[in-house]
């Protein structure tokens, strides 16, 4: 980590006692102290789990979609009868 601000918010895999991985989003800032200098870091960690889980559900209902839309257009016309 270089100079004082902030970084970059980053998607990582913590690991769980029980072995799980839960993904989460980490963004560090540091605070600034006297003279220039550093008082600390600001850190928050934000579990993206239930985010991940409906992502997951978006993409397979899109492709459901996406394979009823070809399956409606084997029929002639575009359409089902």
């Amino acid at each position: 980590m270089r100079g004082l601000g902030s970084f970059q918010p980053q998607e990582l895999n913590l690991i769980r006692k029980d072995g799980a991985k839960v993904p989460v989003m980490i963004a560090v800032s540091l605070l600034p102290g006297i003279n220039g200098g550093s008082l600390g870091r600001l850190s928050v960690i934000t579990d993206l789990s239930a985010l991940k889980t409906l992502e997951t559900g978006l993409r397979e209902r899109e492709a459901e979609a996406k394979a009823g839309n070809r399956a409606k257009s084997a029929f002639p016309g575009g359409h089902e009868p």
